[in-house]
Order: C-alpha cells, then structure tokens, then sequence
C-alpha cells in the first residue's frame, strides 16, 4: 500500500514551495477587477495570500493541507514519514503548517510536570502570626 499524500504514479502532493504574497492584482484577469477563474476561486483576492513558487509550485494549497491533516489520521501518518524525504525548503513549509494544524501537541506528561510544579511551589509560612515555630492561638 502506497503513501496517502503519494499518487498511484509516484506524484506526491506535498511538494513543491509557495511563498507570501501582497500582490492586490493576484487571481485577476490582467487589467481587470474580474477574478480568472483559471487561477482561483476567491472573490476578491486578499491583499495578503500564498502565492505557488514559480520553480517548484506547491501542488497543494496550505488550507488543504491543514484540513486533511486535522480529519484525517492516515493523512497525519503519511505526512510524519513523508516529512523528512522532502528537501530543506519544503520541510520548513511542511514545520509552519503542521504547526498550524497542530500537529506536533505537546507531550500531556509535560502539562502533569508544569501543573504539580506549581502545587509544589505554592508559599509556605515560616514566620508570622500564620506559619513559623512558636505560633501559638491566644
């Protein structure tokens, strides 16, 4: 059985690169305010959007990446041993949006240690009319 991400005829979906863009024109037909349904569906274009990289052009859209990620498990497990086939570039795309879909949690022994840290570390009187040797009720 093949990878999640990989087609039957070897294309993986997880390559390629995309980049931010603040291009207003992007996703619009040259000269126009009319969206080219070629390019994309949104209407109208954010000023802030990924772009794909003309070289290497994402296959998919980070959005849809996310959101596999978020329903779908073998798309989580396909993605960890895909992950470190990739090059350098696509693996620093692949780190912001496994974070983004919150793929790499954080260890819950590690929230048990940070909350009996706190119990621990809750004052203790030594002086006072509260805490200390000698205290005594009237």
């Amino acid at each position: 059985m093949g990878e999640w991400w990989v087609y039957p005829n070897g294309i993986n979906m997880l390559e390629g690169l995309d980049f931010w863009s603040t291009n207003p024109d992007f996703g619009l037909i040259p000269g126009t305010t009319t969206p080219d349904p070629n390019v994309c569906n949104c209407t109208p274009p954010e000023p802030g959007h990924w772009e794909p990289d003309p070289d290497n052009p994402a296959r998919l859209p980070r959005d849809v990446i996310i959101d596999f990620l978020r329903r779908i498990p073998e798309a989580r497990s396909s993605f960890c041993r895909l992950f470190r086939l990739m090059s350098t570039e696509e693996q620093e795309r692949l780190t912001w949006i496994a974070m983004m879909a919150k793929l790499f949690k954080r260890d819950p022994k590690l929230w048990d240690d940070l909350f009996q840290k706190g119990q621990n570390t809750v004052g203790i009187y030594t002086t006072g009319p509260k805490g200390g040797i000698g205290y005594r009720r009237p």
